[in-house]
């Protein structure tokens, strides 16, 4: 009886040593170029902007570019951006969301990417395989950019009308992020386990968050990553600021994903006379 007891102390003080790691203090130095990619979570942040003004006030004097790549559905494999193929519709390759997906990476160059997928990715129900696509995501991340820093967002537990199920998916798939970022020694934030019975909901529909959400987001991922926080952040001229980014955001939004690909870039860009010509 005492070896068992021994055997399951010793197992969770490995786990415990594992999950304590120190990792570095999380920074973002001057030049850094910050990538947001993921599927719906990280697509409503250029609209809100809590975490990007946290960031970008924590090192008020460091230049710093921030890029929004969410995509709404997406998951690692890029599935949701096949739309930006220049090809015709319903003619794009099996694969053609990936090789959009690595386009967009080059076109940013980061130096810093948060990681937003799994919500998405629960639906399909298969967390090691999602496990492994994150994996395939990020050797391929640093295949373009060999020092890239990476951090892990989890998904959000989906909250009232609660699903059971779908909430022992998400903790599945959090698991093996976390699992994930445990193994390549990254920074892992776990949105997963905010105490909802704590606060106010922070979605407007069970898994998608509204702005007070995204605020509260942003304070956790900021508290668990040791940002520190502006002294002015709750103010009016910061409120202002984040205007400012929203603008950014959309103006980049619509020069990374156009409403009609192939009538800009595309095989019908033929079509428009005069205004076949680059965007300014």
């Amino acid at each position: 009886m005492k070896q068992a007891y021994f055997s399951i102390f010793l197992g969770f003080s490995l786990i415990f040593s594992i999950q304590a790691k120190p990792l570095p203090p999380f920074h973002l130095k001057d030049g850094d170029r910050v990538a947001f990619l993921g599927d719906t979570l990280i697509e409503r942040m250029q609209e809100f902007n809590h975490l990007e003004l946290r960031l970008t006030t924590a090192w008020p004097k460091r230049n710093i570019v921030f890029r929004n790549l969410g995509w709404s559905g997406d998951t690692p494999r890029g599935i949701s951006r096949a739309g930006l193929s220049l090809l015709q519709a319903g003619r794009e390759p099996a694969d053609e969301g990936w090789k959009q997906l690595q386009k967009q990476i080059e076109l940013v160059k980061p130096t810093v990417v948060f990681l937003g997928y799994g919500m998405a990715s629960s639906f399909e129900g298969k967390p090691e395989e999602f496990r492994v696509e994150m994996q395939v995501l990020m050797n391929a991340i640093r295949k373009q950019m060999s020092k890239v820093r990476f951090v892990i967002l989890s998904p959000l537990r989906h909250e009232a009308p609660t699903n059971a199920e779908h909430n022992r998916q998400l903790a599945a798939h959090t698991t093996q992020l976390g699992r994930l970022a445990d193994e390549k020694d990254i920074q892992f934030i776990d949105l997963f386990q905010l105490p909802a019975a704590k606060r106010p909901s922070i979605t407007q529909n069970g898994i998608h968050a509204h702005d007070a959400g995204y605020r509260q987001i942003a304070a956790e991922i900021c508290r668990q990553l040791k940002v520190p926080t502006h002294p002015r952040l709750a103010t009016a001229q910061a409120e202002a600021l984040r205007e400012i980014i929203r603008r950014k955001n959309k103006l980049f939004f619509d020069r990374s994903r156009p409403q009609n690909m192939a009538y800009i870039f595309g095989f019908r860009k033929h079509e428009q006379g005069n205004n076949a010509v680059e965007i300014p």
